[in-house]
């Protein structure tokens, strides 16, 4: 699967959606691969949204985002950039985002409930 996004930014509902629809159609013992073309930001962005969906009943946001992060070259999808940087407006959203998926993800385990754009419409966040 193809998920477009464009570099620094956070996904769009519509991807976020595809994404979701994805990891519910995945029987649970599968291997996934997640690259993007520098394997940072987005890869590690879709790695910390996978584990969020299959673990964030259980682990703790900072666990998450810490063991990708280790996993992910050092990148942390919650640590803001410098201020001034031209990225920064794109990591804030990026980061704000990532906190909303994780609350969407401890009340829709795998996705099964509700799609994002379903629960973002209901006001749950």
């Amino acid at each position: 699967m193809r998920i477009t996004v464009t570099d620094h930014a956070r996904p769009l509902d519509d991807e976020v959606d595809r994404f979701i629809l994805a990891v519910r159609a995945l029987p649970q013992d599968t291997w996934t691969h997640f690259h993007c073309e520098a394997g940072r930001g987005r890869t590690t962005t879709f790695m910390v949204l996978y584990d969020m969906l299959r673990n964030a009943a259980h682990v703790s946001l900072e666990d998450i985002v810490r063991r990708q992060k280790l996993l992910g070259y050092n990148y942390d999808v919650l640590r803001p950039t410098e201020p001034g940087d031209w990225k920064a407006p794109y990591t804030d959203d990026r980061i704000a985002f990532v906190r909303a998926f994780y609350n969407y993800a401890r009340g829709n385990p795998d996705g099964r409930l509700r799609l994002w754009s379903e629960w973002l419409k209901s006001g749950a966040q």
